[in-house]
């Protein structure tokens, strides 16, 4: 039985790049072994990988300042976005700190800084580098056949529900977005929307449970400078991996 994919102009860029079931997006004997962002950058493809690198030094150099952002819940959210950020935000507002939403705001900016970036890569890199990604991840590896042949609309949900805590979908759910050609105001919109549904929720409980928030805050500040030291290995530990894992994509 032949299988036909409806597109959806609601919600997909009719410009869009290719899916991955179009020959653009798959490796064929007669290429080179590193795709083509790799062997021949374009100006775009430079930005990105700036960008992409900004992005994961930024992400490791705030390790070891965790204990010292759960102090500070507004410049939390807008460096991390999470949504410690927002239970934190809470439990302070009840004591007195700033507004809990003014702190659910803020982590929009924290929230938001990366999916630029993952579809971006999407609709630029295609299904080659997700599929570079998806070797390294089992994670990946276990959602991305589950998620790639879903509809533009049921890919948004998707992404939505990611903002469910440790749902492990978010990512690959962006990238696709990209590589389907949904457009990218209606992805931010989605991940925007997760975004203040999750962390209203935690800066509820955070004002429903304030003094006990606040009272685990006060037992880490206690051991803030040991716990730095291991959230500083941990970050050092974090980039060798990271090095790690793509020094063979990169010779292969």
């Amino acid at each position: 039985m032949t299988r036909t994919h409806h597109s959806d102009d609601s919600v997909a860029d009719p410009a869009g790049s290719p899916t991955p079931e179009t020959p653009a997006a798959t490796n064929r004997p007669d290429q080179p072994p590193l795709p083509e962002f790799f062997t021949s950058p374009d100006k775009i493809d430079i930005w990105l990988f700036i960008y992409l690198g900004v992005n994961t030094l930024f992400n490791l150099a705030i390790i070891p300042l965790r204990v010292w952002l759960m102090n500070r819940p507004v410049i939390y959210a807008l460096m991390v976005g999470g949504y410690t950020s927002a239970i934190l935000g809470g439990a302070q507002s009840s004591l007195g700190g700033t507004a809990a939403w003014i702190v659910v705001v803020c982590a929009l900016v924290g929230a938001l800084k990366g999916v630029p970036l993952w579809w971006l890569i999407g609709h630029k890199w295609g299904m080659e580098y997700i599929e570079m990604l998806a070797g390294q991840s089992k994670s990946m590896r276990k959602w991305l056949p589950r998620l790639q042949n879903l509809s533009p609309r049921l890919l948004l949900g998707v992404t939505l529900l990611s903002y469910i805590p440790f749902m492990p979908t978010l990512l690959v759910a962006n990238l696709l977005s990209g590589v389907r050609g949904i457009r990218f105001s209606v992805v931010m919109a989605v991940n925007a929307l997760g975004v203040l549904i999750r962390n209203s929720i935690f800066a509820y409980l955070g004002i429903r449970y304030g003094e006990a928030v606040i009272g685990v805050v006060d037992e880490i500040n206690k051991y803030a400078t040991w716990i730095t030291l291991v959230l500083i290995a941990v970050a050092i530990y974090s980039a060798t991996k990271s090095a790690k894992h793509q020094r063979p994509a990169k010779s292969a």
